[in-house]
């Protein structure tokens, strides 16, 4: 247990210091002006919390969602809710992420992109495994959700780009 999360601790911080190279390539700054080796792996940690805290608000947000009695209104609600909670982790990852001498303002467009596709994402992913993978044997199951996951990540990596590159 100790070795796994150690492990994916490890290779968490490494997309997050990818993600910060791809946001210092699409704003284009010069390698001198990049943060240091320290300052890189605050910024990363800082985004692995912003993503834990957006974990466990879309969690609740889904959770009280089904708690209360299914209806349009509820359902209305929580998409408006993860849709709010989605551009608001775009906004702080960007924050993040990005150089400083962008201003937060510039980040807003792709924050509200990248927040609606990925909710897009996230409903078309559930809506997959939910109504496509019910079926299949216990076997082609799991290598479905693999194959799956992978295409899924690199969906999320594309969007995150193009969204910071709508900025």
């Amino acid at each position: 247990l100790v070795v796994g999360l150690v492990g994916t601790t490890w290779g968490s911080l490494g997309v997050a210091q990818a993600a910060q190279y791809a946001m210092a390539q699409v704003w284009n700054v010069p390698g001198r002006d990049r943060p240091g080796f320290g300052r890189r792996l605050t910024r990363a940690v800082l985004v692995l919390v912003v993503l834990a805290f957006a974990i466990v608000a879309t969690t609740l947000v889904t959770s009280a969602a089904t708690i209360v009695s299914v209806s349009i209104i509820v359902t209305g609600a929580t998409v408006v809710a993860t849709v709010i909670i989605n551009i608001a982790l775009y906004a702080c990852a960007f924050r993040i992420l990005t150089p400083g001498s962008v201003s937060t303002r510039a980040l807003w467009p792709g924050a509200v992109v990248g927040g609606l596709l990925w909710t897009g994402l996230q409903s078309l992913g559930g809506w997959l495994v939910a109504r496509q993978l019910r079926h299949t044997s216990e076997l082609y199951g799991f290598f479905a959700i693999v194959l799956g996951l992978m295409a899924f990540l690199f969906l999320a990596a594309q969007l995150m780009v193009y969204a910071a590159e709508v900025n």
